[in-house]
């Protein structure tokens, strides 16, 4: 059996607003569910957009040229059975498209904004020579590779005089050159703290004598943050960065909320009732 989702596309023109069949991968199966935002290949370049899911169904046979959800972006679902009633509700009676009637329905820090990276094809890892290249590309990949962090497309067109669909570009992909990567990031969100714990793994080998202060102040205090580690150890995060990387450590996120009354302990009380 197959799982087939009927999912609305963000950003779709109220012509083409409508539910489109994505294939859910098998290893997706469990985790995709109705109410959950994925991102899909849309249109005929394949750009990454936004979908909700609305509904899920299983068939026996896949149909041809379906092509697959890319990947989950909420572990758990923003609306349940009644949202999506609600949701379907809103765009058949009020004639508005399935993004803004969720925009009604969710909070405006839930959104997420998607963004492509080019970064050179270090040599080493399989990349070819570049110096043979005609001069349009010659000048992306002398650009990409003199940067040590991956470019946005908006910086990289912007310094380059080049649009985005400018087939220099592109065929630097197709040819492995650049690597082409789509990040994204919550619009508007509460602040996360990096926290630190050690694994169960045996150590690899012989450590430096800062990675040992790193292990001794974890087994001491059980668990600590990033930035704690750093300042009580006169650091840099490259030593658990490097500890990380042997799978002595292991990082997770905890959220810090923002406190909506400022310095304020409790909510402002409200005026006394005007009598008059």
């Amino acid at each position: 059996m197959y799982t087939i989702a009927k999912i609305a596309v963000e950003d779709a023109s109220y012509c083409f607003d409508k539910e489109y069949s994505y294939l859910v991968p098998e290893q997706m199966t469990a985790s995709v569910r109705a109410g959950c935002r994925v991102r899909v290949p849309f249109g005929r370049g394949n750009r990454g957009r936004t979908g909700l899911v609305l509904a899920l169904e299983s068939v026996p046979q896949r149909e041809r040229n379906l092509k697959p959800v890319a990947s989950l972006l909420d572990e758990e679902p923003l609306l349940d059975d009644h949202g999506l009633l609600l949701l379907r509700y809103l765009k058949e009676c009020t004639f508005c498209t399935w993004f803004d009637a969720l925009k009604t329905l969710i909070p405006s820090g839930l959104g997420v904004k998607p963004r492509l990276v080019y970064s050179a094809v270090k040599r080493g890892n399989g990349a070819p020579d570049w110096e043979s290249l005609p001069s349009p590309q010659l000048a992306i990949m002398e650009y990409l590779n003199g940067k040590k962090k991956p470019v946005e497309e908006a910086t990289l067109c912007q310094r380059l005089d080049i649009l985005p669909q400018d087939e220099s570009l592109l065929g630097l992909v197709r040819q492995g050159y650049v690597r082409r990567e789509e990040l994204l990031k919550q619009k508007v969100m509460d602040e996360k703290v990096v926290m630190v714990r050690l694994c169960d793994s045996p150590l690899p080998g012989a450590l430096t004598k800062r990675q040992e202060e790193v292990m001794a102040f974890l087994e001491e205090n059980g668990t600590a943050s990033l930035r704690e580690i750093c300042y009580y150890n006169a650091m840099t995060r490259a030593v658990p960065d490097k500890l990380r990387e042997k799978g002595v450590l292991e990082y997770y996120d905890i959220p810090r909320f923002r406190n909506p009354y400022g310095d304020n302990a409790t909510a402002p009380e409200a005026p006394p009732p005007s009598l008059g």
